[in-house]
């Protein structure tokens, strides 16, 4: 049985996750945008997990979901998607939390999608490119598996991993805002009020866009003097092409 787990607030690492684990016969998933029960996989399962990157490390919150999640010595696939700029610490992250939690890590990849605080870094990824390495690197996992082929794999970081910074920027919202609730629901922190979903608590937002992505009428997005200092040394940082980096 092939099981698929993320974290995905913006739909993009999912829809790579998703396409990775299509190629098998059988899925199911689980999303870590909300808490989860503890489950336990076998030494027969593989587990496809994949991870945004936030400043070069996997998310926090999402991490001590993961926690929850247990193998014996079950081989897992482990896949970061980041925004063009770099993925640093983040794949080597979670590699080593697998293992710890009693995965064996037989594949690995990096990919690149349209950034989520600066959509217009990688606006059109992943693009045709993209998805011939993701298609390739798919098969060659069933291949792995197929052979029995268990062994683990090395992948880019440094230990220890760089310090894990918040990122100071937060949505705002608009008064097009319709009260539909969708961005409550998607919270994975709970940090918009249902009574009145224009009010955030910044002191629990992680900055993630879950609520950007999803908001009907566009009334939630990332402004103001910071925001634009940020988009105007992020987007020449990150105008060279990254191409994805897989690991078997």
């Amino acid at each position: 049985m092939i099981y698929q787990i993320h974290f995905s607030p913006t739909r993009t690492t999912a829809g790579i996750v998703n396409r990775i684990a299509s190629v098998f016969d059988v899925s199911d998933q689980a999303s870590l945008m909300q808490e989860i029960q503890p489950v336990a996989f076998k030494k027969t399962d593989t587990v496809v997990v994949g991870m945004p990157v936030f400043a070069g490390r996997i998310p926090a919150l999402a991490k001590q979901r993961l926690m929850t999640v247990k193998g014996d010595q079950t081989p897992a696939i482990a896949v970061v998607v980041y925004g063009n700029r770099a993925y640093e610490d983040a794949l080597l992250e979670l590699k080593e939390t697998l293992e710890q939690n009693g995965f064996r890590v037989i594949a690995a990849g990096a990919f690149i999608a349209r950034h989520s605080l600066f959509p217009a870094v990688a606006a059109d990824r992943p693009d045709r490119d993209d998805f011939k390495v993701i298609d390739d690197f798919a098969a060659r996992c069933v291949e792995k598996i197929k052979n029995k082929d268990f062994s683990s794999v090395s992948v880019p970081g440094k230990k220890p991993y760089k310090e894990a910074l918040p990122i100071p920027l937060y949505p705002s919202v608009s008064d097009a805002c319709i009260s539909c609730l969708k961005c409550v629901e998607v919270c994975p922190v709970q940090a918009i009020s249902q009574e009145n979903p224009k009010e955030t608590d910044f002191s629990k937002c992680i900055s993630c866009a879950a609520c950007v992505h999803v908001c009907p009428v566009h009334a939630r997005c990332f402004k103001g003097e910071m925001y634009e200092k940020a988009q105007q040394l992020i987007i020449p940082k990150c105008a060279t092409y990254l191409k994805p980096e897989i690991f078997l």
